[in-house]
């Protein structure tokens, strides 16, 4: 199974919803989606728009693949229950965030194979091809929020 999460983010994220259920029929696998704030209404996965923690780490641990938007939440549980992810992050000019996801997204992508980071949605089913012949590694207890800090350290030097 391969779950999608568009978070809990107070704006649609229609682009990965969408994208995703345009693919479903191709990806060999049962496709849920946890929609959010989202318009758009799958027409080929199953759904829902949130749910509590336990459930969504039951949704994480089932899947073989997580695809979401690029929060820390969602990268943290993946990481931890030690899932490939793909990550779409939102972006402020399709209005869907009111930050920049892609520099996360890119900058972790770029740390680990087991993460990928695209930005456009017809790239989705050969990044689902990609992540199927990967060996998922992560050294979360350590490496994981060290690069995190690096990343925010480096992107945000005044701020720290």
């Amino acid at each position: 199974m391969i779950f999608v999460s568009a978070g809990t983010q107070d704006k649609p994220f229609n682009r990965l919803i969408e994208g995703v259920d345009r693919i479903s029929g191709q990806v060999g696998e049962k496709i849920i989606i946890q929609t959010g704030y989202s318009t758009y209404v799958p027409q080929n996965c199953n759904f829902f728009d949130f749910c509590d923690q336990k459930e969504m780490l039951n949704h994480i641990r089932s899947a073989s693949l997580v695809i979401s938007q690029a929060g820390f939440g969602i990268i943290g549980n993946a990481i931890k229950l030690e899932k490939p992810m793909i990550l779409v992050p939102r972006e402020y000019k399709f209005g869907e965030a009111i930050d920049k996801q892609y520099e996360l997204a890119e900058y972790l992508a770029e740390q680990n194979e087991s993460i990928l980071c695209i930005r456009d949605v017809s790239q989705l089913a050969s990044a689902i091809e990609k992540v199927k012949g990967i060996t998922v590694h992560y050294n979360y207890s350590t490496v994981i929020p060290e690069l995190i800090a690096e990343y925010i350290l480096q992107t945000f030097p005044g701020d720290a």
